[in-house]
Formats: structure tokens, sequence, C-alpha cells
């Protein structure tokens, strides 16, 4: 059993009448698979993985994300789930590998080779053409090409690279881990390898094998936030294209993971911050692990006050946020004063969401990539980053441009995820022991 990854094959005509066909296709596995109890394949023409249970005629009757019962669309007045015909699948496949979709398997791959402009298949309105991460772009002259072949080349051996520090990651010490995971995730993380990364940095593996059949149990209780998560997954990356289907099997996996956090964590709950974290997870793993992703990320982070009620973490982010710019930005921290602009009126999406809904996707992945190991210290870095990027411009204006920059940052970053990386890297008044006396004063005066 292995994993499809669509771009690994070469762009060719594809019989497009069966999936079985598809299967046919030579590809080599990237992960091994858990054993299944049934005979089964895993085909990533999505940006999660899609099980298809290849002796049934219904792509959603095996989907993970329809293992449960899905919401009740019927009385929410919203669409039912599509059943997707083995016949379907088979052409969507063709379509990503012929280039009209540029996103593959569980993880994002960029094209291999490519020197047309995207293809469009002007008869099927319905088609759409997305950048190489999978979101919707109304102009197909904004989608860039992917590397070139020496590029790919080089990308495989980061891969190759990468693949080996997972293979031995057990065999690390807590500090060699450290170390290791610093040095690497600088430099990023390959696309293929990177929600594997996210798990093993977390130790997914573990917990979940611990807990075999948590998940499911979690699915078939009830969530007192099941109307709320409703309404909300369809305003969760709503320009990706794996979210865009109103009961599609992206809008269900979400449901789905989201109400089995909920009824897990029962302090925490649901809230809307979360939807978009748990997103970016179905973006590269099932939402199984995805579930398991968000219970660690918050668990070994100390992320729950975020997402609390009255939310008391984010307002100590707020405070410590401040402090940071008065002392690292005192010009900027100056004007913001006389501007009377304070963090809650910016970064109430930067901190609960870290930052998944306020910069270019490109530079979110890597923030996150360094989260993972990192935590909280990260997410003031690249705040404070983003504001020294900016500062020279918002020290020219007043309160009401000053938000128009702070709100809609992706037309002002300028620079590349590599240097923004670099700027916060660089960063020495961030550190840890610095964070947590901030922490202490402020918990001092909110006694």
């Amino acid at each position: 059993e292995g994993t499809l990854h669509p771009f690994d094959f070469e762009a060719c005509e594809l019989p497009e009448d069966s999936v079985e066909k598809m299967l046919g296709i030579e590809a080599v596995p990237k992960y091994e698979l858990p054993e299944q109890s049934f005979f089964h394949k895993r085909i990533g023409f999505g940006p999660a993985h899609i099980e298809m249970d290849l002796d049934s005629d219904s792509l959603s009757r095996s989907c993970p994300c329809n293992r449960v019962a899905a919401p009740s669309w019927e009385e929410e007045d919203i669409p039912q789930p599509k059943k997707q015909s083995s016949r379907m699948a088979s052409v969507f496949l063709c379509d990503v590998i012929r280039g009209r979709h540029s996103f593959t398997g569980a993880a994002y791959q960029e094209r291999e080779e490519s020197t047309d402009a995207p293809e469009i298949d002007q008869t099927d309105d319905k088609r759409k053409v997305t950048d190489k991460w999978g979101f919707v772009v109304e102009d197909p002259t904004e989608v860039t090409n992917g590397p070139t072949r020496g590029n790919s080349r080089a990308q495989n051996k980061l891969e190759e690279k990468w693949l080996d520090i997972l293979k031995d990651w057990s065999s690390y010490s807590e500090e060699k881990k450290r170390r290791i995971c610093k040095k690497r995730i600088r430099k990023g993380i390959p696309n293929r390898v990177r929600g594997e990364m996210w798990k093993v940095v977390l130790d997914v593996a573990e917990i979940r094998l611990e807990n075999r059949d948590l998940f499911q149990r979690l699915l078939d209780e009830e969530s007192e936030f099941e109307n709320q998560i409703q309404i909300d997954i369809h305003r969760t990356l709503p320009q990706h294209i794996f979210f865009q289907e109103q009961g599609g099997m992206g809008q269900t996996s979400l449901f789905n993971s989201l109400k089995a956090y909920s009824v897990y964590d029962k302090t925490v709950g649901y809230c809307q911050g979360m939807g978009f974290i748990m997103a970016m997870f179905l973006l590269y793993m099932t939402e199984e692990d995805a579930f398991f992703m968000m219970a660690q990320l918050i668990s070994k982070h100390d992320m729950s006050g975020l997402f609390e009620p009255g939310f008391p973490a984010l307002i100590q982010c707020f405070y410590v946020h401040d402090q940071l710019i008065h002392s690292c930005l005192p010009r900027l921290a100056a004007h913001f004063d006389e501007q009377m602009i304070e963090a809650s009126m910016y970064a109430t999406k930067w901190y609960p969401t870290m930052f998944s809904i306020s910069l270019p996707f490109e530079f979110t992945i890597r923030i996150w990539d360094l989260f993972m190991v990192d935590g909280i210290k990260i997410l003031y870095r690249a705040a404070l980053a983003i504001l020294r990027l900016l500062q020279k411009e918002l020290l020219k204006v007043e309160f009401e441009t000053i938000m128009e920059y702070l709100k809609n940052l992706s037309k002002y970053i300028t620079i590349t995820p590599d240097e923004f990386v670099t700027s916060m890297m660089n960063d020495s008044n961030i550190t840890t022991k610095r964070l947590a006396k901030l922490g202490k004063e402020f918990s001092a005066g909110h006694v």
C-alpha cells in the first residue's frame, strides 16, 4: 500500500474510465501505511488522503471524512455532500497530472517541470485554476511555473535527507532533535515531508497508537458546538479548492476533526480560530491525524488559553506583544501610542490562527515549521519581523492607513519567505527567558 503522488508520473494521456487503471501506474510509496482490515488503496488526489474501497462504486462511502454521519445538512438547509464515482475520481486524477490542478497527495508539491500556462478547460466552467498550494486564482497568468528539472533534483536530495531524519528520529536524544530541527527547519521543510515532520515532532504516531479508537468514539458522541462548527466551516479557508464545495470532503473532514476535539477537550471546546489551524493540518494529513495534531499542539505548547472562553492567553499575548514593541521598536511604539493603536486592534487574527489567514501561505507554513519546535516564541518573532519590515512606511501614516497595512499584510510583504525567516531568527531580543519574565509581569498585574 502506498501514497500515490500524481506528479511523480510523467505527464501523459491516461485512461479516464476507471480508477483501477490509474492504480496500475507505477508509483513509489513515500511512507509505510498501517495494515487495514479491508483491501483499499490510498489515492492522493487532494490535499488530504482519500481512502477508496475498490469494491465500492462510491468514493464518498469509504472516504475517511465520511466514516461517521456528517452534520445534518438538511436541518441547516445546506446541500448534501455529493457522491463521487470512481470515474469522477479518475477524471480528477487525470486533471491533476495534466496541470489543471496543482496540488498532490497528503502534502503539497510544486510542479516538476512546466513552461506553459495552466491548462483551462473552457467547456467546463466548474473547473478552476489553482496556484501550487491549491488556492483558486482568478487570473491564470498569476500561477507561476514550478522548479526546473535541476531544481527538482536538488529538491529530491533535500527530501531524502529529511526522510533519513524521520527514519532515525526515535534514536536521537532530545538535545539532538532540537539541534537538528533548528538547523534544518530554518532552511525549509520539503512539502512532501512537511506533514510527516510535524507529526513526528509532536509525537502524533505514538499518541495515536496509545488511543487507537479514540477518534471514532469521539465522533460517535454529540457536541454542543456542532451547529456553530457547521456555520464556521463555510468561511474557513474559502479560497482553497479543498474547502470550497459545500458538504464536500474538505468541509466534512473539517467538521469531523473539530467536533471530535470539542468533545475531547471540554475546557477548550471550540472557537472559530481553531478551524483555521485544523484546516491547515488537513492540507497535509488525514482528519484523524489532524485531530491528534491539534491535541498535541495545544498540550505541548500550552495553547489552551488562546481558545478557552475569555481567551486569557490571548490577552497575555497582547500585553507581551506591546512590551516587545516598546523595547525593540521604540519609535514605532511611540507612533502607535500617539495614534492610540493597541495590539488587540490588529493582532487578534495573528496569534489564535498562527498567522494562517494574515500572511501569504508560503510564509505561514515556514512559521508553522518553526513553531512546532519552539512554540509561542516563534509567533512573537514573526509579529516583530512584520512590524520591523513595515516600520518605515507605518511611521509616515496615521491611524486608518496603519490599520490598512496591518490587516492586509499580503499586499505589503515584499521579501521572500527565506528572507522573512532570517529576519525572524536573527532577532536575539525575543528569548524564552524574556517571554517568561513578561508573562510573570502580566500575571502579577492581573491577579
